[in-house]
């Protein structure tokens, strides 16, 4: 059972193409249309030469341009598809274009209209967009329009709001019940909390599918997220969701909905996806075994957080990292290998840094590669399976940066 539902028409069968000339009912749009992110929306096209509007069937034509190729154009889908970029061109940014080409979507109250991201229509063409978009809309439903890219967003701005009823990206993300933000499937415990001292007083486990207001950062590795307010895409629980790869979601109410279905303790399968979320219960599995990264854990060392003074890069190690971090110690690292060289990382080549005339007075060294090296023949007699050898003497002496020995198997580099 969803989270999230509509009671919706059935959607129109497949041998319709579109809505043409007529104005569009909220029925017609459930039936017409598709849902993505808890809302239900219809593709739109208006033909200017025409004077026509188009509002296409989801289910027949996934996209603008095929659909005005065949049901218009009489242009075959292949024949478009193999010219997609000189109809990109005309739909999107041809400031004489025909079509004006959009996405219409039923939010609580009011409808919203937008273009893809790529459309660089001007202010002229956003105007007569919405106008005659709305001329076939249910009245009872403000018609607002969306900006796709900051160019539109700029351009609205300059368009009093009386003439262009308007609407931002982050003001309906503020008021959306539903946000997918990371899809997925996940069997674990529900584990609802209504305060961070609850979350902070309770024991996690890496089957826990958490559910609160704010998730905090310092979450452990959990099966799942439910965010019963409004987070920010790119905020830190919501990197490590997707790096973990688990379903994390926005869902407003969902507290209330687990408390009325008695969730909270149960084990559930939770899916995500871009329509909604659900929360389906299951048994406790018998045999849940911990996945890899929970039986393979990493022991870290303890950080030095007392005494780390500021430092140039090139004067960090490798064994610095307890102090200024893995990445700062390796950057050190490299710093000194390649200003002094090592046989060990380098194999067969060293890299030497050397002051001189002909370098760029911006850049502090010159790094250059020894000549390639002459290849001779192995030396009779020496025990290893190599064919060639930068020798200068039989077996003991250098050979590309490691010993030739007399010892049965015994050719490692030196330095390694």
């Amino acid at each position: 059972m969803s989270l999230t539902s509509v009671v919706a028409p059935s959607p129109a069968p497949e041998t319709v193409a579109a809505l043409v000339g007529e104005r569009l009912s909220v029925s017609a749009l459930h039936q017409l249309g598709g849902t993505l992110g808890g809302y239900s929306f219809v593709k739109v096209v208006v033909d200017r030469e025409q004077a026509k509007i188009h509002f296409l069937n989801h289910a027949r034509h996934s996209f603008h341009a095929i659909y005005i190729g065949e049901e218009i154009l009489g242009v075959g889908e292949e024949r478009v598809r193999a010219e997609i970029d000189s109809y990109n061109e005309a739909f999107y940014h041809a400031p004489d274009r025909r079509f004006l080409l959009g996405i219409l979507a039923l939010h609580p109250q009011m409808l919203s209209l937008e273009t893809v991201e790529v459309d660089t229509m001007p202010a002229e063409l956003i105007r007569e967009f919405h106008a005659f978009v709305a001329r076939y809309t249910d009245p009872s439903l403000p018609l607002l329009f969306k900006p796709a890219n900051q160019l539109q967003e700029r351009i609205v701005r300059e368009i009093p709001a009386s003439e262009l009823p308007r609407v931002f990206a982050h003001e309906l993300f503020s008021t959306a019940p539903f946000v997918a933000l990371n899809p997925g499937t996940a069997t674990g415990r529900v584990r609802a909390f209504r305060t961070e001292a609850e979350y902070r007083a309770a024991t996690l486990d890496w089957t826990d599918i958490i559910v609160m207001d704010r998730v905090p950062d310092d979450i452990p590795r959990l099966a799942g997220i439910v965010n019963t307010r409004h987070t920010t895409p790119l905020s830190h629980t919501n990197v490590l969701a997707t790096g973990w790869q688990i379903p994390n979601a926005v869902q407003l109410g969902a507290l209330a909905e687990i408390e009325r279905r008695g969730l909270d303790g149960k084990w559930v399968e939770y899916t995500v996806d871009a329509q909604a979320l659900s929360l389906r219960e299951v048994d406790e599995p018998a045999d849940a075994a911990p996945p890899a990264w929970y039986a393979q854990r990493v022991t870290l060392e303890q950080p030095e957080a007392e005494h780390s003074p500021i430092v140039n890069l090139a004067r960090l190690r490798a064994s610095d990292r307890h102090r200024y971090g893995t990445k700062a110690a390796n950057l050190g690292e490299l710093h000194h290998v390649l200003a002094h060289g090592s046989q060990r990382l380098l194999g067969f080549y060293q890299v030497r840094g050397r002051r001189g005339t002909t370098c760029s007075p911006t850049w502090p060294a010159c790094w250059t590669f020894p000549p390639t090296p002459t290849f001779r023949p192995r030396p009779a007699g020496c025990s290893t399976s190599t064919s060639a050898c930068r020798a200068a003497s039989p077996c003991r002496s250098r050979c590309n940066g490691g010993s030739w020995s007399r010892r049965r198997g015994s050719s490692r580099p030196s330095g390694s």
